[in-house]
């Protein structure tokens, strides 16, 4: 699958517990568009920490198990503020 020509730029969140895991993924990204930044952490705090930030991430991509709770939790909070990022399971 090839990302849209109109992909500038986008920066995506991988929360994974393993960091390991998310090296295949950036590859893939890379290969679809140099515009997308992949940033990662592993634990739900991590996360959450991240979503204070000013500048939002496009998309997050989620671990179902964290080191610290769970994806869904991490989901759930993202739902309740109405943030505007697209998250997936994983």
């Amino acid at each position: 699958m090839l990302a849209p020509a109109s992909l500038d730029y986008a920066r995506i969140l991988s929360v994974a517990a393993d960091l390991s895991d998310v090296a295949p993924v950036r590859n893939v990204l890379n290969m679809m568009a140099s515009g997308l930044v992949l940033e990662s952490c592993d634990t739900l705090e991590g996360a959450l920490q991240e979503l204070q930030r000013p500048d939002a991430h496009d998309a997050i991509l989620v671990d179902y198990r964290l080191k610290d709770g769970g994806g869904t939790t991490f989901v759930r909070h993202v739902r309740e503020r109405a943030l505007s990022v697209t998250s997936r399971y994983c």
